[in-house]
């Protein structure tokens, strides 16, 4: 799972639809062209590279916690943050 964020979701389904890559919000569903997560997250995008790799996006909101830290992560290639 790749997190975006400093991206948001419509500039990633923009950039995929400049691509003619067809995109969903599942991955059962990944030619719907849709973008809302029925899971809860501000947007998800599944898509498929052209080898064949199934790929996701997507958006969390980050909030504070009392201790100041934000919440929520980001994961890139195999790097994660808190």
């Amino acid at each position: 799972m790749l997190g975006a964020v400093t991206v948001r979701i419509d500039h990633v389904v923009e950039r995929l639809r400049g691509l003619n890559v067809p995109f969903g919000n599942g991955p059962e569903a990944i030619d719907n062209g849709l973008t809302h997560d029925p899971l809860g997250s501000e947007g998800r995008v599944y898509f498929t590279s052209p080898d064949g790799h199934l790929f996701e996006v997507t958006v969390h909101p980050f909030t504070r916690r009392t201790s100041g830290r934000t919440s929520g992560g980001a994961c890139s290639i195999g790097r994660c943050r808190p």
